[in-house]
């Protein structure tokens, strides 16, 4: 590991040419929503446990370099991905059971679009 970064970062890299283009186009259209992926999943089983679950995901973050990954390019030659050495998972949690088909839908269109609008953060 390099000795002169950040405590909290475990890494660095320069950006691939793909990355560099995803940045430069995040950067020139905040909050338009660009490479922006959303994944809806419904889950029917009513003995899901909703804490294991979300352990879960926290492990994989904790385990996967590439879910702690950031980008710097402000006042520097070359952006960079640096790699935290944790990341806190942003978790969601929409439960619609007590609505009805059609309110259910247009709630979660409604949140899918405010959701995909806000500004990601690169850091």
């Amino acid at each position: 590991m390099n000795p002169r970064l950040p405590e909290n970062i475990e890494d660095a890299y320069p950006l691939a040419p793909l990355q560099s283009g995803m940045l430069f186009h995040s950067v020139a259209a905040p909050d338009s929503g660009v490479y922006i992926e959303q994944l809806v999943v419904r889950l029917n089983a009513k003995d899901l446990d909703v804490d294991a679950f979300k352990r879960a995901w926290e492990t994989l973050t904790a385990r996967y370099p590439v879910l702690r990954t950031g980008f710097i390019w402000k006042n520097i030659k070359q952006p960079l991905q640096l790699v935290h050495k944790s990341a806190e998972l942003v978790w969601t949690e929409l439960d619609y059971r007590d609505s009805d088909s059609e309110t259910s839908s247009n709630s979660l269109a409604d949140f899918q679009k405010t959701d995909r609008l806000n500004d990601f953060d690169l850091l």
